[in-house]
């Protein structure tokens, strides 16, 4: 399973408990503990890394970049962390660290290693690892290129220690090189997933989980949508590797699915569109604000974004009947409906329902082409007037 890694330092350090509570969703926390000496940057402190332990259920997995490893064992062990790595360079004796963390109950120990250090530096070390951080640019400022010397790293690595060790890449990955990375043999892959509120960078993790998608299949998703919309959208989510989940029609049963199951996003054709972390019905103003965050972030007009998607035409007639649920339950007219289903698969969908307001049914078909749509409207409407249900069609 590869997997992707938000890290808690992407998100506002200013309102750390709104970003906790926004991530509760995550399989594990990434936290890098860079101390200033080791590395130029200075993020998380161990009294921090307690406060973090103390208010979220969510696994932490901590990254120290620190001078002296050693000093920061009993405190890790003491908040119960779930996983903790130090870098290899910073250590004199690595198997004293890794023993330390070990008999302190830590559940995942690592070794981290920078892009400089050979490889060799840690093949000894198999019997104890869990896992190996490459660090894979030239220090750990933000927007620095990802080197592509790791990847033989990397590539080295799981030969010697085979499936046994998790291989995780921290630097510079993006939608141009993830492809590699997998290749070369890496678990998955630190990111600054997070925007500074803690909501998850939906934009970048569906481009990431379409390349995922293309080169492993089997791909661990960071988050995932419920949602009531047309055979288009599906589709397009499908070729992402997103996963989401079908409802009724109507906002209500959207959001209801969402609060449930923790979804993030949810939404209707009608355009309506729930962002659960934010808001909990739909918000056309929210819903442009985060197109244009969108626009903004990717630097891409609005064209290029939604280019990943075709639209199906749609075919809607307005049914006048004797009785809109006699003829909702009619057996001739669930089977004409079952057929419809069942012959356009995956590739559209059919939708018959009454109007709250007048006496009649609404018939709509969305497929690939026009004429295919027309097709199983009327296959519908026919069977309603076989079933002597069909007044006129408005």
């Amino acid at each position: 399973m590869f997997e992707l890694s938000p890290s808690l330092s992407a998100g506002s350090q200013l309102n750390l408990g709104e970003v906790l509570d926004r991530t509760r969703e995550l399989s594990h926390i990434h936290l890098d503990v860079d101390d200033g000496n080791f590395v130029h940057e200075i993020t998380f402190g161990m009294d921090t890394v307690a406060t973090v332990a103390r208010n979220t259920d969510v696994p932490l997995d901590v990254h120290l970049e620190v001078l002296n490893p050693m000093d920061y064992v009993r405190p890790l062990c003491e908040i119960g962390v779930s996983a903790a790595c130090a870098h290899v360079e910073a250590l004199p004796f690595p198997s004293e660290f890794l023993s330390a963390l070990r008999r302190g109950g830590i559940e995942k120990i690592g070794l981290a290693i920078n892009l400089k250090t050979p490889v060799d530096e840690i093949l000894s070390y198999a019997d104890q690892l869990d896992y190996v951080i490459f660090v894979s640019v030239e220090d750990d400022s933000d927007g620095l290129p990802f080197r592509p010397m790791t990847l033989e790293k990397v590539r080295r690595a799981r030969e010697a220690f085979g499936d046994r060790v998790q291989l995780w890449v921290d630097g510079g990955v993006n939608e141009t090189n993830l492809p590699d990375v997998i290749r070369a043999g890496a678990d998955g892959i630190v990111l600054g997933f997070l925007n500074a509120d803690g909501t998850v960078d939906v934009p970048r993790c569906a481009d990431f989980l379409g390349r995922l998608h293309a080169v492993k299949p089997d791909v661990e998703t960071v988050f995932h949508r419920a949602i009531d919309v047309v055979p288009d959208v599906y589709k397009a989510l499908d070729e992402l590797g997103i996963g989401y989940e079908k409802t009724a029609v109507g906002d209500k049963y959207v959001a209801e699915n969402m609060r449930q199951n923790g979804h993030l996003i949810g939404g209707e054709q009608s355009g309506h569109i729930i962002f659960g972390r934010l808001a909990n019905t739909g918000d056309g103003l929210l819903t442009a604000i985060k197109v244009m965050e969108a626009i903004t972030e990717t630097k891409e007009p609005l064209s290029v974004l939604a280019s990943g998607m075709t639209m199906y035409p749609q075919v809607l007639k307005n049914v006048i009947v004797t009785d809109k649920d006699e003829t909702l339950n009619d057996e001739k007219v669930k089977a004409a409906v079952a057929k419809a289903e069942a012959e356009l698969g995956d590739n559209g969908r059919v939708l018959l329902r009454k109007s709250g307001t007048e006496p009649l049914l609404r018939v709509m078909s969305e497929a690939s082409t026009h004429e295919l749509c027309e097709e199983k409207v009327d296959a519908i409407i026919a069977a309603m007037a076989d079933a002597g249900k069909l007044v006129r069609v408005k």
